[in-house]
C-alpha cells in the first residue's frame, strides 16, 4: 500500500492526473477516486470509459465546450437531459475558476440505462483551490461507449454541504466589524483576509465585539450560519435570527454582536442544513469556541496511581517472530506474513507484515519505510512519543465516518527530526482492543539502527 493512500482503506484509490485546458483557469487537477467495494487499483488498470466520464462531468462544470479535449471523444446525445443544479437559484453563481478537482467519491456505479455498452455513475467531485477553500459537487452521468467515443445521455450536477464543513470563527472591535460587514470585501478570500489582520485574541472579559463566523466550505444554497452564546460548549437554545447573514456564491458568513463580561460564554456556531444526520431540526454544530476566561476549578485531589493493566489474553498466547526491515529489529506475531514492496515495481519502498496476506484491506498491518517522505501530513495533529530512546512523533486517525464500514484506524510514527525510518499501523477500529496491545508490542520491541 502506497503511503500516500492511507486515508480511506476501505475503498479503490486510484491516482491519477488531468490537465485542465487553458479556458478552465484551475491548476492541474490531481486527485483520488474513492469507489465502494475494494481496496486500490493502479491508475493503469482503472476503466478508461469512467475516467473520460469525469473528465467530460468537470469539463462541463467548468463551462467548457469541448469536454474530452486531450483525453478522447466525448459528446452529448442529442436527447440528453443536462441540469446545471450546482448554479440554480443562484444570483451569482459559482464558476470553479482558480479550483483544482482534489478528489471524487463515487456512491453507485450501475449499467447505463440507455444501452448495455455504459454505465451510470453517481458521486461527489470535491474541488479545493490556494487558499484552502473547498466546494462539492453531487453529480449523476449516464453515458454509454461506442465507435463515436463516450456519448452522454444524462449529466446532473448540484452543490452539497461536506459531511465535515468547517467553519472559522473571528472576533473583531465593534466599530471595526460593523464597517466591515456593511462594506463586504468583494470576495470570500477577501472577507477571510480582512478578518484575520483585524481580529482580537480570545478570551476577552469586557468590552463590545463582533463575532463573525465564515464557512471556508461552499453549503448548499439555502444553508446558512448561525452563532449562539452560551455557557458552556453545545449548549444550544431557540433558533435566532441573525442580524447579519450572507454568503459569497454558497460560502456562509454569519455576524452578531457580543458584548464580553466576566461572565462563562461560549460561541457555539450552527450550521442549518436540509443535510442534517437526524433532521432534529436541521441544525448541524460545526465547533465551539470559548470567549471569556473559565472560573479556575477546584484543585482536584491526589490520585493513587492507576494499577499497570494486564495483557489480554489474546496477547498472552501470541507467539512472535523477530525480523529485520530497513536496519529497524523489532517484533510481529509470527502468524503475520511479509510483504516486501520495493521499486521500480512500485512508487516506494515498504516493507508490509499482515495479518491477512492474501487481502491485506481485511485485516491489520504493520509497514517500515525508509524514510517518511509520504507519511508527514501538516494536517494531523502529532503527540511526541519516545521511541527506542529517540524522539519521535505519533499520530492516530480514524478513516471517515460515511466511507464504508469498517472504520479503520491509522498510526503514524516517525522520528522528530524528520529523518530515518517510519512506521504505519493499521486495522479496524471495532477490533482496537485486541489491536491495541499487539502494536504496543511492536512499539516497544523496536531498536533503530544505530547512528
Amino acid at each position: 500500500m502506497a503511503p500516500s493512500r492511507i486515508f480511506s482503506l476501505a475503498v479503490i484509490v486510484v491516482v491519477c492526473l488531468v490537465t485542465s485546458s487553458p479556458g478552465a483557469h484551475a491548476a492541474d487537477d490531481h486527485y483520488a477516486i474513492f469507489m465502494p467495494g475494494r481496496y486500490e487499483v493502479a491508475p493503469s488498470k482503472a476503466a478508461p470509459d469512467i475516467m473520460l466520464s469525469l473528465v467530460a462531468t468537470v469539463r462541463a462544470l467548468r463551462g467548457e465546450r469541448d469536454l474530452g479535449k486531450g483525453v478522447g471523444a466525448v459528446q452529448f446525445a442529442r436527447d440528453a437531459k443536462v441540469v446545471a443544479g450546482d448554479k440554480l437559484q443562484q444570483d451569482n453563481p459559482f464558476t470553479y475558476e482558480g479550483y483544482a478537482l482534489a478528489s471524487v467519491r463515487l456512491h453507485r456505479l450501475e449499467p447505463s440505462a440507455f444501452a448495455p455498452q455504459g454505465r451510470r455513475l453517481m458521486g461527489v467531485l470535491q474541488f479545493v483551490n490556494a487558499s484552502k477553500l473547498r466546494a462539492e459537487t453531487a453529480f449523476q452521468i449516464d453515458y454509454t461507449t461506442g465507435a463515436q467515443g463516450l456519448t452522454i445521455h444524462e449529466l446532473q450536477t448540484m452543490a452539497v454541504t461536506p459531511l465535515d464543513t468547517r467553519v472559522v470563527l473571528r472576533v473583531l472591535p465593534l466599530a471595526t466589524g460593523e464597517a466591515l460587514m456593511r462594506r463586504k470585501p468583494g470576495t470570500i478570500e477577501a472577507l477571510l483576509q480582512q478578518t484575520l489582520a483585524a481580529k482580537t485574541a480570545l478570551p476577552q472579559n469586557g468590552g463590545d465585539w463582533m463575532l463573525i463566523a465564515i464557512s471556508p466550505d461552499r453549503v448548499l444554497p439555502g444553508d446558512r450560519l448561525e452563532i449562539q452564546v452560551g455557557d458552556r460548549a453545545g449548549a444550544a437554545g431557540s433558533a435566532v435570527t441573525m442580524p447579519v447573514t450572507f454568503d459569497y456564491a454558497g460560502f456562509a458568513v454569519a455576524a452578531m454582536p457580543w458584548k464580553a463580561t466576566t461572565s462563562p460564554a461560549v460561541a457555539n456556531i450552527y450550521l442549518h442544513t436540509d443535510m442534517h444526520p437526524d433532521r432534529s431540526d436541521g441544525r448541524r454544530l460545526l465547533g465551539s469556541v470559548p470567549l471569556t476566561i473559565a472560573a479556575a476549578a477546584p484543585a482536584a485531589k491526589p490520585q493513587a496511581p492507576p494499577a499497570t493493566p494486564r495483557p489480554p489474553a489474546a496477547l498472552a498466547q501470541e507467539t512472535w517472530q523477530r525480523v529485520k526491515a530497513f536496519g529497524v529489529e523489532f517484533e510481529v506475531p509470527a502468524r503475520w506474513k511479509r510483504i516486501n514492496i520495493s521499486k521500480p515495481s512500485s512508487d516506494h519502498d515498504e516493507s508490509q507484515f499482515a495479518q491477512n496476506p492474501r487481502d491485506v484491506a481485511a485485516g491489520a498491518w504493520f509497514s517500515v519505510f525508509p524514510n517518511n517522505e509520504d507519511l508527514i501530513d501538516p494536517e494531523r495533529k502529532e503527540q511526541p512519543i519516545v521511541l527506542d530512546g529517540q524522539n519521535a512523533l505519533l499520530s492516530d486517525i480514524l478513516t471517515r465516518a460515511e466511507d464504508p464500514p469498517p472504520r479503520r484506524r491509522q498510526v503514524v510514527i516517525y522520528l522528530a527530526d524528520k529523518r530515518g525510518p517510519a512506521f504505519l499501523f493499521d486495522g479496524d477500529e471495532d477490533k482496537w482492543s485486541s489491536l491495541g496491545p499487539i502494536l504496543d508490542h511492536i512499539r516497544a520491541s523496536i531498536r533503530l539502527p544505530k547512528k
